[in-house]
């Protein structure tokens, strides 16, 4: 309530794959992001969101799965697969949603360590909701940092 009461929901809510801030680490996995981004028909995934989190600094939804999309209109491609394959090779990638922060002054970088900690099971201090079944489909539309 009070995220939206000061306007501090992220107004162009994503997932966040790889950061800027993790490169030379993630550099392979950001050049894979440039790949799927840039290709003629980007790819639909499937987001499975776990859990809401908040440390009081900043809220952030996990994303439990990240995989390709499958319909009818559009199969499910090659690069897709190997995509959600590279995104899952790499240990310590922390796929989440930032919802917000508590004010200007933090950083919104700082959701990524919120469900880092939270999933190595230092959760003192962190409240967490489990979300059901909560999902979204999306593209990989651009790479900022």
């Amino acid at each position: 309530k009070k995220l939206v009461e000061d306007r501090r929901i992220t107004r162009t809510p994503h997932v966040t794959i790889v950061h800027r801030k993790n490169l030379p680490q993630y550099q392979d996995l950001w050049d894979s992001c440039r790949i799927i981004n840039t290709s003629h028909d980007s790819p639909m995934f499937v987001i499975n969101f776990g859990h809401l989190l908040c440390d009081g600094q900043v809220m952030a939804m996990t994303v439990d799965s990240f995989q390709p999309a499958a319909s009818s209109d559009e199969p499910v491609g090659q690069d897709a697969t190997q995509f959600s394959r590279t995104v899952a090779e790499f240990k310590g990638v922390v796929l989440h949603l930032t919802v917000g922060t508590r004010n200007d002054s933090i950083n919104p970088f700082e959701a990524r360590d919120l469900v880092d900690r939270w999933r190595k099971g230092k959760v003192k201090g962190i409240d967490s909701m489990a979300l059901g079944d909560c999902t979204a489909r999306g593209r990989v539309k651009g790479l900022f940092g």
